[in-house]
């Protein structure tokens, strides 16, 4: 699987930024810095280090939520805020939200 779609299956955003990622030397194998975002890696056994945090490879990445009360999933909320929000105190980028989500699961 090649590295850049490694971490679009993972939930790590758009296919754009796991790509920009990897060429940006922000992902280590094996403590081994890879910025071929077409590279080809075996996903067997892998563990990936990306911005920091190991993170094991797992064929299927299923991210399910309990959406609390007065919070909506929409992008754009009428009546409440958007539950995004909880996960991306810091910025509102996509990526920092799919990373926090990834986090809390």
């Amino acid at each position: 699987m090649l590295l850049k779609d490694v971490l679009f299956s993972q939930g790590f955003g758009t296919r754009y930024d796991c790509a920009a990622m990897v060429a940006s030397g922000a992902v280590e194998i094996a403590a081994e810095v890879h910025d071929d975002p077409d590279e080809d890696v075996e996903t067997e056994g892998l563990v990936f280090r990306c911005l920091g945090t190991d993170w094991p490879y797992f064929e299927k990445a299923i991210i399910a939520l309990n959406k609390p009360a007065g919070y909506e999933c929409s992008m754009k909320p009428s009546a409440h805020p958007c539950c995004q929000v909880r996960f991306a105190a810091a910025t509102c980028s996509p990526l920092a939200v799919s990373m926090s989500i990834r986090r809390a699961c």
